[in-house]
């Protein structure tokens, strides 16, 4: 019999622990004066697919409210513009992300 997610120790804070362990771990390929931390990018597009957010311009065009939103629940250092967003996220080598969502799939599952 399978258990619900949150009996195994699913909670949100548990799950996302997880993936940011990850995103801290990834080799950063971008040139050495990034703005922007690899894991902020990572986090910041983690929140645009789980929040659903239509476009990616629709998802940097936040408020200020939902700016604080997204420190709070996602831990989000700086924030990048889209244009610094796409170049970071395109240069991620997808084959290490797909380890950690491997390791959070068995942990949910």
């Amino acid at each position: 019999m399978k258990t619900n997610s949150l009996e195994r120790g699913g909670s949100f804070e548990s799950l996302y622990a997880i993936l940011v362990g990850l995103f801290s771990q990834l080799k950063d390929e971008r040139e050495a004066n990034a703005s922007y931390a690899l894991a902020d990018l990572l986090k910041m597009g983690f929140a645009m697919f789980s929040l659903k957010s239509p476009s990616l311009l629709n998802f940097v065009g936040r408020t200020q409210a939902e700016d604080h939103n997204l420190r709070s629940i996602y831990k989000i250092g700086a924030f990048a513009s889209e244009n610094g967003l796409r170049k970071g996220l395109d240069r991620v080598d997808p084959v290490g992300l797909r380890t950690g969502f491997h390791r959070l799939w068995q942990r949910i599952w």
